[in-house]
């Protein structure tokens, strides 16, 4: 956590804008990460430390659907090509203001 810390503080130094980004994952596949539970319960208090946002998209709609996945933890093509749209709008509305 702390290389985590410091590499928010370093990036925004130099004028970077952060975000922490949790990926999609299959809804119903996410008993089988139990150790990504743990890593979101150590990364959540992060944002407020730093003032950077947290975008949680382990729920988001398309984690409900088995064709944007290869497996319970990687997008699919069709996946990847659907959810770097909608982060790119993300991104960019994040880094405009």
């Amino acid at each position: 956590m702390d290389i985590l810390e410091e590499f928010i503080q370093l990036s925004k130094l130099h004028g970077a804008k952060v975000a922490i980004i949790f990926s999609p994952m299959f809804n119903d596949g996410k008993k089988h990460f139990e150790g990504s539970a743990k890593y979101f319960e150590a990364v959540k208090g992060l944002p407020d430390r730093k003032q950077v946002p947290l975008w949680d998209y382990r729920s988001d709609s398309i984690c409900f659907n088995k064709k944007y996945f290869y497996n319970n933890g990687l997008l699919s093509k069709r996946g990847a090509e659907k959810f770097s749209l909608k982060l790119g709008k993300d991104i960019k509305l994040y880094t405009s203001k």
